[in-house]
């Protein structure tokens, strides 16, 4: 039975590769939306069973991948471009004209998008040791720009965080990774900016971990130890060079006291998110402090 199950495993990776190697950009849009979806919730099993038995097969996953990443964001800025330039004639004839599919990718895009991010973030956290996704950055952060953009609006008053904040989270999780956020610093603004008054719990407790991960190098740094004597250390550069905004935040919503939007949710939780902003504060003042008076000795 575990053969054949191993077999099975083998042949749906097979598969999936099959299908994802014959795909490309210009050709994602003749293909139905339904099987899109299917693939990346067939690629989610294929992550959680085999697990390091598909690393070879890392590289044409996340191509395909950000290859539907692309293809949303431009949808995304046509709709955009539509809504701004209103109901013109010309956009009710190509709304007409406009086939099924595209009709079809155009109301499922936002769970195309969340699917995608998902299986990017399930990827990049379980290769982050053993593949490098350097090479992935442009077209990542092209495909994501103007997501980042509209993210901190996108949560306000949110009852769960949006799967772009949790995989922007992913990469703050490992030093390999936190690296690349060093390639677009507009990421790590719009995750401060999450930590807003009028984001619910969920929200905020993502973008916390995610400022937490960046002052430890994802977890690697232990307490007591000054980030600068860390080598390849990144994360706490990226937080002093965006400490004004991080403090404004964590000021306005502590100053705020409960927002109206937040009176139903749980006091525990709003106490423990409450002391976790001001562990955070406190951490990042003694560094400030510690990096102050280690300069002065040198």
């Amino acid at each position: 039975d575990m053969c054949l199950s191993k077999k099975n495993d083998q042949s749906s990776v097979k598969e999936l590769v099959e299908s994802a190697t014959m795909i490309e950009s210009d050709e994602l849009a003749t293909i139905h939306c339904q099987r899109v979806e299917g693939f990346l919730n067939l690629l989610s099993d294929v992550i959680t069973q085999l697990g390091f038995g598909v690393r070879g097969y890392v590289p044409v996953f996340m191509s395909l991948l950000l290859t539907i990443c692309e293809r949303t964001e431009s949808m995304r800025k046509v709709s955009s471009s539509i809504t701004a330039g209103g109901n013109s004639n010309d956009d009710a004839e190509r709304s007409e004209e406009e086939d099924a599919n595209t009709s079809a990718w155009r109301e499922r895009i936002s769970t195309i998008r969340s699917l995608c991010f998902q299986r990017i973030s399930d990827l990049v956290v379980k290769f982050a040791s053993s593949c490098d996704f350097a090479s992935y950055c442009d077209r990542l952060w092209g495909s994501l720009k103007l997501g980042i953009e509209k993210l901190p609006s996108s949560v306000i008053n949110a009852e769960k965080p949006p799967s772009l904040l949790l995989l922007l989270e992913s990469f703050s999780s490992h030093p390999a990774l936190i690296r690349l956020l060093c390639q677009n610093e507009q990421s790590v603004e719009a995750v401060f900016n999450c930590i807003a008054t009028k984001s619910r719990h969920p929200v905020v407790a993502v973008a916390l971990s995610f400022v937490e991960n960046l002052l430890t190098e994802g977890c690697t740094i232990e307490d007591g130890l000054l980030p600068s004597t860390v080598d390849g250390a990144v994360g706490w550069e990226l937080v002093q060079r965006h400490v004004h905004l991080l403090v404004r935040q964590f000021t306005e919503r502590l100053e705020s006291g409960t927002p109206e939007s937040l009176h139903k949710a749980d006091p525990r939780k709003e106490s423990n998110l409450a002391q976790r902003e001001l562990d955070i504060l406190c951490r990042v003042s003694e560094l400030l402090v510690a990096e102050k008076t280690e300069e002065e000795d040198v």
